[in-house]
């Protein structure tokens, strides 16, 4: 009981007060730190190298390097507030700090004891550029998104803040931050130590040793593209190209995949069996055959009624014709032809080369069901799963990737003289994960319906017509990268697809199918808002037109089994893919 009370003694005192890091790094050396921290650390021995994950709930101080400790490396890739050398021993400390809040009365950093030299800063202006550069007065009682606009150092005079010579203060907006208005940026590292207060800016100096001079060189952003920066001495400008949102890598790259999928069933959905449609030809032909024989054994036969013989051979002639010898045909002899399930696994290489040069692997299955209610409809089931993404090999290093799964159904109608109508529904889920220079930023996800109304028509089951609209709505969440926040947004893309196909038959056991065709986007292209500067309008520049080509083989083993291995190409104005699928179909 003494024990346990002890322990609740221990951890109140700690939950109240403060963590010492030996209750988190049980060694020295490298330390990593996780989780949710409801108070301080206090770093009391030496570490080489020490990495925080975590996020600090508090307003004050995050971790405190005491006169005991020292620690070379810092590394912060969670949520804390201000970093904090306190007393004399300290020494050097590089610091990557990838985000920091300035929510205590501290400033972002606290010098007592310790040179500081940064190397990456993930910063966020949230500030109209008014405010920024006349920023004055004491920053104790303004709004988090005033005071983390700037980096505050605070503590004694003797301590140096630095930046290392590869620096990299690496900028992101919020909604405040007004683009094309001129900011200055001897306001983004302020001095304020000394007896005006640590975070009274107006005895803040503008100047820093030479830090202040270094700023405006290592400022960048957190995407190559979107953000364009134009520096003048120390004023910094910022532009915006659309083109390079996230929101355009991740919506584009859904796209491409969804489109990848719906290419591939129009072309797996509704394929004969080979075994049975092909025996079924021969069988007639054999016959036509024999009875166009045997009609003239009768009629050279020397048969005295002779009239006898060309009547009974016209009865023959007349049972052939109505036998109808079309391939197409006679497969529906078998009522079993279309019932069958179908299992598709592939591999997908995606890429969009408008905005950001993006590319990625996809990978994933098609599977469903075949029935055949009688000669002329057809009912199926469609369901399958989707992973892959993009990435963008900038020195920030994007990363997309994405979850899907969807389902679906699809219905044929066939009339006479082999023209049917297709309809197909189904309804696509993807959740992606965004990573950006290993800062997770967002985890977005969208809904998407589609609807596919095709008519068409084949010639002697092997030439082939086909063309209807491609219809899909995709509903997205919004999105919180760290280029900035995207508004929920809803798309409704239309296409016209064409297409002309072809089939060619070896045998009974195997042939040769082909598709060749075009999607011509005829919706104007969907938009989603990015919330900076009252919000900008991003156009997802979807392909407007497409070609398509699919090329399969057909082998089909016996009347159960038929085994396929197809290619799909998808070339558009602004993305392609290049897909491989591997297809199994069993009979029931």
């Amino acid at each position: 009981m003494i024990r346990i009370l002890a322990f609740v003694l221990l951890l109140f005192l700690n939950t109240a007060f403060s963590i010492s890091s030996s209750t988190i790094c049980q060694s020295n050396g490298s330390c990593v730190v996780k989780g949710t921290i409801n108070d301080e650390i206090k770093i009391e021995r030496q570490y080489s190298k020490i990495i925080n994950y975590a996020t600090f709930t508090n307003s004050g101080t995050s971790f405190i390097v005491e006169s005991s400790g020292k620690v070379s490396t810092f590394v912060n890739y969670g949520n804390m507030n201000t970093f904090w050398t306190a007393n004399s021993g300290s020494g050097d400390i590089d610091v990557y700090y990838a985000n920091l809040n300035n929510t205590s009365n501290n400033g972002n950093f606290a010098l007592s004891g310790a040179n500081v030299k940064l190397h990456y800063f993930n910063m966020k202006i949230d500030e109209n550029a008014n405010n920024f550069n006349s920023m004055t007065g004491d920053l104790t009682n303004k709004p988090d998104n005033e005071r983390n606009s700037h980096i505050l150092i605070s503590g004694s005079n003797d301590n140096k803040f630095s930046l290392s010579s590869d620096a990299m203060i690496v900028l992101s907006f919020g909604d405040s931050f007004e683009i094309d208005k001129s900011y200055d940026m001897t306001k983004l590292i302020l001095n304020c130590k000394g007896s005006g207060g640590n975070n009274n800016v107006t005895s803040c100096s503008s100047s820093y040793d030479s830090t202040q001079n270094q700023a405006i060189k290592a400022i960048s952003t957190h995407n190559d593209g979107l953000y364009k920066l134009y520096k003048n001495a120390n004023n910094l400008t910022v532009s915006l190209d659309t083109s390079y949102a996230s929101a355009n890598a991740i919506y584009k790259g859904n796209l491409s995949s969804i489109n990848t999928i719906k290419n591939q069933l129009n072309q797996i959905l509704y394929e004969k069996k080979l075994e049975n449609e092909y025996r079924a030809y021969n069988n007639v032909r054999d016959r036509a055959l024999r009875d166009r024989r045997s009609q003239r054994a009768f009629i050279e036969s020397g048969v005295s009624d002779r009239y006898d013989g060309v009547s009974r051979g016209n009865r023959i002639q007349s049972q052939i014709n109505k036998s109808s010898i079309q391939p197409n045909i006679i497969g529906k002899s078998n009522t079993n032809d279309d019932n069958y399930f179908f299992f598709s696994p592939f591999i997908s290489y995606q890429n969009v080369f408008d905005g950001g040069e993006y590319s990625g692997l996809g990978y994933g299955f098609i599977s469903g069901y075949n029935v055949d209610l009688n000669s002329n409809h057809l009912l199926g089931l469609h369901f399958g799963f989707a992973y892959g993404g993009l990435t963008s090999d900038t020195k920030f290093n994007f990363k997309d990737i994405y979850y899907a799964g969807f389902l679906g159904l699809h219905y044929q109608y066939s009339f006479v003289d082999s023209m049917y109508l297709k309809l197909r529904f189904e309804v696509f889920y993807h959740y992606n994960t965004i990573t950006k220079n290993l800062v997770d930023t967002s985890n977005p996800n969208s809904i998407s319906p589609s609807v596919n109304i095709a008519f068409g028509k084949k010639w002697d089951n092997r030439l082939g017509i086909e063309g209807g609209i491609d219809y899909m709505a995709m509903m997205n969440s919004k999105v919180e990268s760290i280029d900035g926040k995207y508004d929920k947004s809803l798309f409704n893309l239309a296409y016209i697809d064409i297409n002309g196909n072809y089939d060619l038959k070896f045998g009974s056991w195997g042939g040769v199918n082909t598709i060749i065709g075009s999607k011509i986007l005829i919706t104007p292209y969907p938009k989603t808002t990015l919330r900076i500067s009252g919000g900008k309008d991003v156009a997802i520049h979807e392909n407007r037109y497409s070609i398509y080509a699919n090329i399969g083989t057909s082998w089909q083993i016996n009347e159960i089994v038929a085994l396929n291995l197809n290619y799909l190409g998808i070339f558009g104005d602004r993305m392609m893919s290049n897909s491989g699928f591997f297809n199994v179909k069993v009979w029931w």
